[in-house]
Formats: C-alpha cells, structure tokens, sequence
C-alpha cells in the first residue's frame, strides 16, 4: 500500500488488516508467557527454549504486523500516503497497559528522521486515533534505536541475492527477553499474486541496543515457494526445516496469519503441529 523509495513497504492484506480480530490475539499476547510455559510442559527439555520462543516471537511479530497494515490502510483512506512524499516509513510500539499498538510514520527531516503522524491501533476495543503532527517531532531513545537498526537492516537487506519477491513489509520491535536489549529487524516478503502467500523469502536481522551493530542475519527458508491460498483443503500444510530443531516464529506468523494449520519437519525427523502460538510435537517424521 504504502510506497517509500526503498521498495521495502507494499502491504499484502491477506490477513494482517483484520484488526477486528486483534482483540482476541493482543490478549492472547498478554497472556503468551503463561501460555509458553503450560504449552511446552509436553515438548522434550532440549526444544523447550525453541518453542517458546517461536510461540512469542511469532505472535508479537504478526500484532506489530497486523497493527502496521492497519495504519496503512488509514493512511491511505484518509489520502495521506498519496500527497505526503516525506514519509520514508514506520515503527511500531505496543503500548505499557498492552490495551493499543502504536504505528510511528517516518520522515526525514533536514536528513534527520522524525515522526510525522501516528496512529494508535486498538487491541481491545476503542476507536482508531489518528495524530498529525503540526511539526515533526525527532526521533529519540528506543525509537531512534529501532529506526538505525531498520536502516542498518535495508542496505544490508538491498544487496542480498536471495530476495523473493519486488516488495517486502518491514516489522521491528526490541526483544525484550534478551540483556542485554537486541532489536529484532524482519523482510516479509510479499506476493505479487493477490490469492498466495510467500513462503520463501523472509529476513530476520537482529541488531545492538542502539541499533548500529549487525549480530547476526537469519534466511527461514532457503526457497521461493508460494502458496496458493483460493481452493485450499483445510487440510494441513507441510513445511521441511532440516536444519532447525524446532518451528521457528516465522511458522507461528504464517500459521496465524492465513489462519493455517502447519505440519513442520525439522532435523531429527521430528513432526510438529504448528496451530497459530500452539505448537504440538507429533511424533517422528516419517
């Protein structure tokens, strides 16, 4: 939907526009520790910390995402993405009392990045708020933070060779868990086709506290595939990973978002049920 010159930013809204859902979902996000700890009580010890980080990550990555197409498409209805040339992006923020998402648009400013609207998305209940800032407000702390390790994220991201697809949504937050603080950077590829979902081609990228130090980058598969989503059984869906022990959030993301039910493979032909944040270890792969 939204354009910036990177090309990084066309939103598919095969499932992350339904923020009337979201209310169920944020809940849930508040509730996901609880819910890790009890769901990995059946998983052997040695995929337990894998499991429960797939189940939070892969969850607190499809609110930011549902969050941000859902501004954007505020953006858009209101007019806003098509005469303001200076917005070169966003970020996002979920809110202390977990009641909202915020969703930061980005411009440059004198080459300096600045917020210049915002838009509280609620995961409860309540009604859309939409701030225009009379003048833009510099970016600062956590929030400069995340926008240097989303820019750190796209040169390096520009240059891959492993690319899917001509558009991708970027989604950043800090991973809390970690000390010290990292940020967490993923490419979401999008489908050029309205009906199918990228499978292949997805990024995450995980940096320094302040954004400038690149740790290490993630490829989660190693294939462009696409799914058609138009005339599909419901039936479940089988994914090959074998070179990670357990599903990955990006599964958890997938799942939820196309309201799919995955079978992942992993290394040790083990077979896991990957349910939206609930995932079941089957028994060996066959």
């Amino acid at each position: 939907m939204l354009g910036v010159p990177t090309r990084l930013i066309s939103h598919n809204k095969a499932g992350g526009g339904d923020l009337i859902n979201l209310a169920r979902w944020g809940f849930l996000l508040v509730m996901l520790n609880v819910f890790a700890a009890t769901a990995v009580a059946d998983v052997p010890a040695e995929y337990r910390n894998a499991v429960r980080n797939a189940a939070e990550l892969g969850m607190t990555l499809f609110v930011h995402d549902a969050a941000a197409s859902r501004a954007s498409d505020v953006m858009v209805e209101r007019g806003i993405a098509a005469r303001d040339r200076r917005i070169r992006g966003w970020l996002t923020a979920i809110a202390d009392d977990r009641q909202s998402v915020s969703v930061i648009f980005i411009g440059d400013d004198s080459n300096t990045p600045a917020a210049l609207y915002r838009i509280a998305i609620p995961m409860i209940e309540g009604k859309t708020e939409v701030d225009e800032l009379k003048s833009p407000r510099l970016l600062r702390g956590s929030l400069l933070s995340s926008w240097r390790a989303r820019q750190n994220a796209v040169r390096d991201f520009e240059s891959r060779g492993d690319r899917c697809s001509d558009h991708y949504n970027t989604v950043v937050f800090p991973d809390e868990r970690t000390s010290p603080l990292t940020i967490l950077v993923y490419f979401l590829a999008t489908s050029e086709k309205p009906d199918s979902a990228m499978m292949g081609g997805n990024f995450r990228y995980e940096f320094s506290e302040d954004g400038g130090l690149l740790k290490s980058r993630k490829a989660f598969s190693e294939s462009c595939a696409e799914l058609p989503l138009v005339g599909r059984s419901p039936s479940l869906l089988k994914i090959y990973h074998p070179f990670e022990s357990a599903p990955t959030e990006f599964d958890v993301y997938l799942s939820r978002l196309h309201t799919l039910q995955l079978v992942v493979e992993t290394e040790s032909s083990l077979a896991w049920k990957v349910d939206g944040p609930k995932i079941t270890l089957l028994h060996p792969a066959r």
